[in-house]
């Protein structure tokens, strides 16, 4: 199994060196989302039986979660991009957006304190404490990429 996820890695590391060599910098989202898939799993060392379990949990809660992060990423910008700006936008407006933003964040804590407890029903603590480690590593590892391969500079002619 541990194979497996360990060539899935490899494999992944392939792509990322073949995107490379295109001139567009982006990956699809299914490319990035297998690549975590493998990360994660292999960091976890989850059983077939557990990642069966596991990755259901994990989704349900990452696309709620993302979801939330969405409103509060492009909602917020265009409630007050509607308004005029941010310098324009009374103080009444400002406050009801700041009780939103502060609404939207409290249902991202919420959803990530639900997380936790239903996943200790398929792994263990220690897992779980692994998975929170292994996420932040995954994007260190993302964003190291994307340093690496810098912004695409235009050669002279």
């Amino acid at each position: 199994m541990k194979k497996q996820f360990l060539f899935l890695l490899l494999f992944s590391v392939g792509l990322f060196s073949s995107i490379h060599a295109q001139k567009q910098h982006r990956i699809s989202h299914e490319k990035f989302k297998a690549l975590k898939i493998a990360f994660i799993t292999d960091e976890l060392d989850l059983t077939v039986k557990e990642a069966e379990q596991f990755w259901p949990i994990y989704n349900k809660h990452h696309v709620a979660y993302k979801k939330i992060s969405r409103l509060l990423e492009r909602g917020i910008k265009k409630q007050v991009d509607e308004l005029g700006g941010i310098e324009n936008i009374s103080d009444s407006d400002a406050l009801k957006i700041v009780e939103k933003i502060i609404a939207l964040k409290k249902k991202k804590a919420m959803i990530q304190e639900r997380l936790f407890p239903d996943l200790q029903h398929v792994i263990s603590a220690k897992k779980i404490i692994k998975l929170t480690k292994a996420e932040r590593d995954f994007r260190h590892q993302i964003f190291k990429e994307y340093r690496r391969r810098g912004p695409k500079k235009k050669e002279a002619n």
